[in-house]
């Protein structure tokens, strides 16, 4: 292994660290935005679309105290879309797809949240925030795939991994001349 190819895998890794640093960011922040939301009824907006559902069915419930199961069906939804976050999270410590689909549900948020923007101006630092983990997700996405390629290990690999490695390399190469 050379030095350049170290230095590539080693980017890779910690961008794909980044990545998956941003994405739980993102899901962190849109629980605490529901529960927020649940004792003030107003929101933060972080992952627009499962906080939206929390929300509306949580208006429903107070402006019409019979519509419990429509407000159970909206809790129901927030849970879901929120895990489903999760569960490509977890997938993306392994798999590039995990990673991959995670930067298709967040891009579809950010749309939604887009046009939602442009009634609210306080929802912009929402999006910067939308915006920079689609970028890190993308980037990861598209340097992960040399480790990939390259190892038996995958995306699994971290830096100090992959230091490792090319210091056993080294020392090899080093014993073999």
């Amino acid at each position: 292994m050379q030095v350049h190819e170290y230095e590539r895998y080693v980017k890779s890794a910690r961008d794909y660290k980044f990545a998956r640093m941003f994405s739980i960011l993102l899901i962190t922040f849109t629980i605490i935005s529901c529960i927020l939301s649940f004792f003030t009824m107003e929101s933060i907006y972080t992952l627009y679309l499962a906080n939206s559902f929390f929300v509306i069915g949580f208006a429903y419930l107070l402006n019409e105290p019979s519509s419990v199961l429509l407000f159970i069906l909206f809790i129901v939804l927030t849970i879901g879309l929120i895990t489903t976050f999760i569960i490509f999270y977890k997938k993306s410590k392994t798999s590039r797809v995990g990673l991959l689909i995670l930067l298709i549900l967040v891009s579809i948020d950010t749309a939604v949240l887009l046009i939602n923007c442009l009634t609210y101006i306080t929802r912009y630092l929402n999006l910067v925030l939308h915006g920079l983990t689609i970028f890190q997700l993308a980037k990861a996405y598209k340097t992960s795939k040399c480790l990939d390629d390259d190892f038996e290990e995958g995306v699994i690999l971290t830096e100090a991994d992959i230091t490792e490695i090319y210091n056993f390399l080294r020392t090899q190469k080093a014993n073999d001349n």
